[in-house]
């Protein structure tokens, strides 16, 4: 059963990823392109407080640790705006179906494509430029990967039900998601911030969190379950719950008395 649902999956994957011959090379060409724009960033800039690693390094591992995450994030999100538009949601509430159990088959599979895109990015920095941790340590950086998907389910499906059940919030959450990304420490270590700031940010900003957890994993200083990240973590992780059942719930209300959104914007 196990093996029909992986290549169930695949089939989904290749055929909606690639609909063309030539999709995979150009997408082992895109992942060298960026390889290659952070390696001669790296030899043209480098900033202050880096570790020994070197800015390459730092961007690479920037890349691997919140590729998936965003990637889940907005991939959760446009498919609740599509099952709105389509008219899903609907069906789903007349069949009493879970739109839920759904939305968590589907961002699986989005999960499989981003785990092959992470392995080809890995592969393509340890054969033409530079990996910058052990192999060896892999397979504990994609069990990270499994464990976060759950706490960013949680929050792509709290912020897909705002777009779906009241038509706003999608480029408004696009903008929010780009200062994250900015602020996690991805391009620059957030050492360089005013020192209020840098207090500030694992409050506001669990990727900043998530991605300190990696580095140190990757640096090979264990996966400790008592630090003050992995403590931040779980309290995202719970506020994500909460803010779903709330968000969902108040939507799902407001569906069933005035019907869908008129529109999909901002």
């Amino acid at each position: 059963m196990i093996f029909i649902l992986i290549k169930t999956i695949l089939k989904f994957f290749i055929k909606e990823e690639y609909p063309r011959w030539y999709g995979g090379f150009l997408e082992v060409l895109s992942t060298l392109l960026m390889l290659a724009t952070f390696w001669f960033t790296s030899k043209a800039y480098a900033p202050a407080n880096l570790d020994q690693q070197g800015y390459f390094a730092y961007l690479l591992i920037g890349e691997l640790c919140l590729h998936l995450p965003f990637s889940i994030l907005f991939q959760g999100i446009r498919l609740m705006k599509r099952l709105g538009l389509s008219g899903v949601v609907d069906q789903l509430l007349v069949a009493q179906n879970s739109l839920f159990r759904l939305v968590f088959c589907f961002l699986s599979i989005y999960f499989v494509k981003g785990i092959i895109r992470l392995f080809l990015l890995i592969l393509s920095a340890g054969l033409f430029f530079e990996l910058p941790f052990p192999i060896a340590m892999t397979p504990k950086f994609f069990f990270l990967q499994v464990i976060v998907f759950f706490p960013i389910f949680f929050l792509s499906f709290s912020v897909g039900s705002i777009v779906l059940f009241w038509g706003r919030g999608e480029n408004i959450w696009g903008q929010i998601s780009s200062w994250l990304s900015f602020l996690s420490g991805a391009y620059f270590p957030i050492l360089i911030f005013p020192v209020w700031i840098q207090s500030l940010l694992p409050v506001i900003n669990p990727f900043a969190l998530y991605l300190e957890i990696c580095r140190r994993l990757l640096r090979q200083d264990g996966l400790s379950l008592f630090t003050y990240e992995w403590i931040g973590i779980f309290c995202w992780f719970f506020f994500f719950i909460l803010a779903t059942v709330v968000t969902f719930r108040f939507g799902l209300s407001a569906y069933r008395k005035r019907g869908p959104p008129n529109s999909y914007s901002f």
